[in-house]
């Protein structure tokens, strides 16, 4: 008897959990979407703006300096005579009395080719107080300009170193070594004086 009661139990429940197995799912209810919130606008992202390149103002070129004009150096005049004319320039006066050419003066003589210039002159003060004097105040100027200095040899009356003062005047003898063919020389004379208003003085001797 016990033993059948136990199987109908058996049966009982294996009826009931093939039921259990039939039963449909219960459905999931999906759960309801949440309400759209408003849509966010975004705001435009603001793109920089390129700054501006600045504008170089152009640099005015200053104008070009004007060279100043160069004012030009006063020429010269030197004052210019002939033999045996009295010139007076800067205080002073020269004459140039006589040329001579001579072979020798003593035991001087001229080298080959040049013959000795023998110059009388005579040097006034005119204006200044005292002026030294002396044969190396006269220079001979050659026609290509080159110069030429007195030799210390010259006949009598010798051109003494000396002074004399305004009113005086000295007369002497210059000798001066030059080729024999020279031409186009004049003789200047200027006192060798240092800011004292002296001037040259020239005389035309080579034609």
């Amino acid at each position: 008897m016990n033993r059948v009661r136990l199987l109908y139990g058996l049966a009982a429940l294996a009826l009931i959990g093939a039921l259990a197995g039939c039963a449909p799912a219960p459905t999931a209810t999906p759960a309801s979407a949440p309400a759209a919130g408003p849509t966010e606008t975004l705001a435009p992202t603001e793109v920089p703006t390129a700054a501006a390149t600045p504008t170089v103002a152009a640099t005015d070129t200053p104008a070009a300096t004007a060279t100043p004009a160069v004012t030009p150096t006063p020429t010269v005049v030197i004052k210019t005579g002939a033999i045996g004319e009295r010139i007076e320039a800067g205080g002073m006066a020269l004459t140039v009395n006589k040329v001579t050419n001579v072979d020798a003066i003593g035991d001087t003589k001229p080298s080959d080719g040049a013959t000795l210039l023998v110059l009388n002159v005579t040097i006034e003060d005119i204006s200044h107080e005292q002026t030294p004097i002396n044969p190396f105040d006269f220079v001979l100027v050659m026609a290509d300009n080159s110069q030429v200095n007195p030799i210390f040899a010259a006949p009598d009356p010798v051109l003494q170193s000396n002074s004399i003062k305004a009113g005086q005047k000295v007369t002497g003898n210059v000798t001066f070594e030059i080729p024999t063919d020279a031409k186009g020389y004049v003789v200047q004379f200027q006192p060798l004086v240092f800011g004292e208003g002296y001037e040259p003085i020239r005389v035309t001797l080579g034609q």
